[in-house]
């Protein structure tokens, strides 16, 4: 008869069932059912079922265990499940506090019972985790979060992140703690540290002016090494505001700046500056270096370089200043003024004469020293402090004339006034 194992030959001891062994000092007992070759049930201070060398449960008063010969896969201690090759570092443990998800040993999901999430390279160092949900306020690496806050990122000091402040209703991008930008619930922007705000109603820069416009957060144009090639910008000379478009110097290069308006074929094409200063005095001005303006507009007259032209309506060609003194023009080429033929004037000014020479449209005549020529004359010359002066030549300078009627000079030659009358010259 085989032996039951655990059972000892010869006369049983009282008390003693198969399979049982001990005395007076206590209970033990190794129970194997075996179903040849492979053993089935070993019920000892520990029940393992199943083979013990390949797939088995061993079930002890602390635990139970889902093995693979001494590898362990499943281990439920305590209240925790821990499912995965703990020895390998592959493994999730689940237990009252929450869910965690390890490889390679380093914690890298982290579901807590309160319903935080933290996911990342180590969620056990804010630097390396890249993903946190906060179910409660609480402090996060020495940053306070509120309830349904979430971080994507390192909050740590200078590490770009984006944070969703649920409080706020604001997506942060920051540096660190600082937000940098942000985008509203409205979807409204705000960018440049809050120098930049962009919604519905466009763009706001709210850049302090500075004197000069290398000192400025505006609106910048860099080429690939940082220098700045371009830009809009809020100066702040001595007493005023500038708002300036900016083309600087470049090397080797040459600085413009286009305004183009364009419109399709039967449509008009216009490009306006308005300034509107108030009861102040109001400028535009364009210069082509620091100290020479091409043109100017001061509220009373624009001026092209060296030409003037009026709110009154007149026109002055030649100085440059707040005054058009000295003024003078040189055209080469046919000039014709009024040549609709309207009623329209011509006046030259002198230095104190107001009227040195005035052509009445009106009269069809000319006035000199005088803005209301006769009616009756061709030519009024009016003047108390000048006299009529007309040619002078020498008797055979006289000659060479081709005379008509009705011309008058002073001969030299014989110091007499002299008219050609009758075809014939008579002193006069």
């Amino acid at each position: 008869m085989a032996e039951i194992p655990g059972q000892s030959k010869g006369k049983k001891k009282k008390g003693l069932i198969p399979g049982q062994e001990g005395g007076d000092e206590g209970l033990s007992f190794v129970f194997h059912l075996r179903h040849d070759p492979n053993v089935v049930v070993i019920l000892k201070p520990l029940i393992i079922v199943g083979d013990p060398a390949g797939m088995h449960i061993q079930i002890t008063p602390a635990e139970l265990q889902v093995r693979d010969g001494e590898t362990v896969y499943t281990e439920l201690e305590a209240g925790q499940l821990t499912l995965g090759d703990t020895a390998g570092g592959e493994y999730v443990v689940a237990s009252s506090t929450g869910v965690r998800m390890y490889a390679g040993g380093v914690l890298k999901v982290d579901v807590q019972a309160d319903g935080d999430v933290f996911i990342g390279e180590d969620t056990s160092s804010p630097g390396k985790t890249y993903f946190s949900i906060f179910s409660g306020a609480q402090t996060y690496n020495s940053e306070s979060m509120s309830a349904g806050d979430m971080l994507i990122g390192d909050n740590s000091a200078s590490k770009a992140n984006i944070l969703w402040d649920k409080s706020a209703g604001q997506l942060l991008f920051r540096g660190g703690t600082a937000a940098a930008a942000y985008i509203d619930t409205d979807g409204s922007v705000t960018a440049g540290g809050g120098v930049v705000f962009l919604d519905a109603d466009g763009v706001t820069v709210t850049a302090e002016p500075s004197t000069t416009p290398d000192d400025l957060n505006a609106y910048k144009f860099e080429d690939e090494g940082g220098a700045i090639i371009g830009g809009l910008y809020m100066l702040a000379p001595a007493g005023s505001n500038r708002l300036q478009l900016y083309a600087p110097e470049q090397a080797s290069h040459d600085s413009e700046i286009d305004l183009f308006v364009g419109a399709p074929s039967g449509q008009d094409a216009s490009l306006n500056v308005n300034v509107d200063a108030g009861s102040k005095a109001m400028s535009f001005i364009m210069v082509n270096d620091s100290t020479n303006a091409f043109f100017i507009f001061d509220g009373d007259y624009a001026r092209f370089d060296a030409m003037d032209v009026r709110v009154d309506g007149g026109v002055y060609i030649g100085g440059i200043g707040t005054d058009p003194a000295d003024d003078s023009l040189t055209v080469d080429g046919a000039v014709t003024l009024n040549e609709s033929g309207g009623n329209n004037d011509f006046r030259v000014e002198g230095d104190t004469q107001a009227n040195l020479l005035f052509v009445d449209a009106s009269q069809d005549n000319i006035g000199i020293g005088t803005g209301s020529p006769n009616a009756s004359a061709a030519l009024d010359i009016t003047s108390t402090v000048g006299a009529l002066l007309v040619p002078r030549m020498t008797t055979t300078q006289r000659d060479a004339l081709t005379a008509a009627n009705g011309m008058v000079i002073y001969n030299t030659t014989t110091a007499e006034l002299q008219g050609y009358v009758g075809g014939a010259w008579k002193v006069l």
